[in-house]
């Protein structure tokens, strides 16, 4: 893992590449330091993974990460059954290590009974 996470708290508006909420999902794409992919859009709803972020989607450039960014905001006003969190970061690989980071096997997050 990177220390460069801890930098990246700081320096959230350098990186963001675009920023949405949809039916109250907060949908954020932004550069990381600490993936595998230089970018990613990340998605926090209460419907999905206890309101926790869930990395949906990873990209090599700005470019494609402006255009991932715009299909999650469209998938999102859809409500999608599930999202499947893809996240290769250091972050998520120490969470798993003490136990912080509890997933379903294959990483995917069943929306909610009853969520309209």
């Amino acid at each position: 893992m990177s220390l460069n996470y801890f930098d990246m708290m700081e320096n959230y508006e350098s990186r963001k590449v675009a920023n949405d909420v949809v039916g109250g999902a907060v949908i954020d794409t932004a550069a990381v330091p600490d993936s595998t992919e230089p970018f990613e859009t990340a998605i926090s709803s209460p419907n999905y993974n206890d309101g926790n972020w869930v990395i949906v989607e990873l990209y090599r450039t700005k470019q494609a990460a402006r255009e991932g960014h715009a299909r999650w905001v469209t998938l999102m006003a859809g409500k999608p059954a599930s999202l499947t969190d893809v996240s290769m970061s250091g972050i998520k690989a120490l969470g798993k290590m003490v136990g912080m980071y509890r997933a379903p096997e294959d990483n995917t997050f069943l929306r909610k009974e009853g969520d309209a």
